[in-house]
C-alpha cells in the first residue's frame, strides 16, 4: 500500500472515530461536536464556554492539560465579546475526546476558511489619463462612459479599515494615508505578499484612482500569500477594530467570503455595526445571489457589486437581497 492510501485510510479512521464520539457524547447530553460544515485543513476547533465560565481560567486549564500529557495541541486565540470562548489548534484525537467531557464546554465545530474575492480591476485609457471604471461609474447618473470623477465628498476623517492581505504601506497612491493595525494569521508578514489588500485600498483612498482621495486605510491582515485565511483569525480581527475605534467616522471593508454562515462572525458585525461603524463587504462576484455568500449576505452588510457591461448594476438592499439596476 502507497504512503498516499495509508494516510488517506488514516483519515478515514480519525473521521469515524469523531462520529461515534459524536453519537455516543450527544445520546449522554454531553457538550456536542458539530459536523464539518467548511474545508478545515488547520486541525482547528472553535470552543463555546457555558455560561459562567471564565474564558482566561478554563483556557489556562486546557493549555496545563495539554502540556501535561505532551500534547501539541493549544489554546490560539480567546474570545470574551459576541462569542464566549476559545479557537484551539493542533488538535488531537485524545484532545478531543478530554474536552468532550469538560463541563464548561457547550459546543465545539472546526474552523472555517476565509477567502479573498478576486476581481481584477479593467483600467481605461482617455485622453492619456487612466480611470478606473468604478470611478466614473459612481458619479455617473446614466451609464455614459465620460471617464470623470467628481465626488461630494473626498472621505477627510474617514478611517478605513481593511480586512484583508495587508496593504503596501509605502505605495505612492496612499501619500502617508495607510497605516498598519496587526497581522492574525502570521505575525512574521506585515506586508502585503498577495496583493488583494494593496489593491482594495488603492480603489478606497487611492490619490489618483481612488474613491475617497482624504480618506486613511488601516491594514488588518487575516490572509496569507495565497489569499485564504480562516474564521477564527477573522473573529479575533473584528474584535480588535472593535477595541480600536477611532474618534471619526470609520468603515470595514471585507472584500472576502466565508465558506459558510458561522454565527460567531455575524454576531461580531453586528457590534461593530451597533457600536457606529458602517461594515462594507463584496459580493463574491460569481453572477449569483450574494445572499449564499458571506459576509456580504448578512442584511446588516452592505454589499459592493459589480457592473455588467450594458450598465446593469448589482447592489444589496435591505434584507441583504441583490436587485438590478440597468442605466440608473
Amino acid at each position: 500500500m502507497s504512503g498516499s492510501s495509508i494516510l488517506r485510510l488514516n483519515m478515514y479512521v480519525v473521521y469515524l472515530l469523531l462520529l461515534c464520539i459524536l453519537v455516543a457524547d450527544s445520546v449522554l447530553g454531553k457538550p456536542i461536536l458539530r459536523p464539518s460544515r467548511g474545508h478545515n485543513r488547520y486541525g482547528r476547533y472553535m470552543i463555546k464556554f457555558m455560561d459562567g465560565c471564565d474564558v482566561a481560567d478554563t483556557a489556562r486549564n486546557m493549555n496545563k492539560h495539554f502540556s501535561d500529557y505532551n500534547m501539541n495541541t493549544k489554546v490560539r486565540h480567546q474570545y470574551k465579546r459576541t462569542f464566549h470562548g476559545v479557537c484551539v489548534e493542533d488538535m488531537s484525537l485524545g484532545a478531543l475526546r478530554w474536552m468532550m467531557q469538560q463541563g464548561c464546554i457547550e459546543y465545539m465545530e472546526e474552523v472555517g476558511m476565509v477567502k479573498a474575492t478576486l476581481d481584477p480591476e479593467p483600467i481605461t485609457m482617455k485622453d492619456g489619463n487612466y480611470l478606473n471604471w468604478g470611478l466614473d461609474r459612481i458619479t455617473d447618473k446614466v451609464y455614459d462612459s465620460d471617464y470623470n470623477y467628481n465626488p461630494a465628498r473626498t472621505g477627510n476623517e474617514t478611517e478605513i479599515y481593511i480586512v484583508d492581505s495587508g496593504v503596501r504601506r509605502t505605495h505612492l497612491e496612499f501619500g502617508g494615508r495607510a497605516y498598519y493595525l496587526n497581522t492574525f494569521n502570521d505575525p512574521l508578514e506585515t506586508d502585503d505578499c498577495f496583493g488583494h489588500g494593496t489593491q482594495t485600498s488603492g480603489v478606497a483612498i487611492g490619490t489618483w484612482r481612488g474613491t475617497a482621495t482624504m480618506a486613511k486605510v488601516t491594514s488588518v491582515k487575516v490572509l496569507d500569500c495565497q489569499g485564504e485565511g480562516t474564521s477564527d483569525d477573522l473573529l479575533t480581527a473584528l474584535n480588535k477594530i472593535l477595541d480600536d475605534r477611532p474618534y471619526g467616522n470609520a468603515v470595514v471593508s471585507m472584500s472576502l467570503t466565508i465558506d459558510v454562515d458561522y454565527s460567531y462572525i455575524h454576531d461580531a458585525i453586528v457590534d461593530l455595526i451597533n457600536s457606529g461603524f458602517v461594515v462594507v463587504a463584496s459580493l463574491a462576484w460569481y453572477n449569483d445571489d450574494g445572499c449564499y455568500y458571506f459576509p456580504a449576505g448578512y442584511s446588516q452588510v452592505e454589499g459592493r457589486g459589480r457592473e455588467g457591461a450594458l450598465g446593469q448594476f448589482k447592489m444589496v438592499e435591505g434584507g441583504g437581497r441583490l436587485k438590478n439596476f440597468e442605466n440608473h
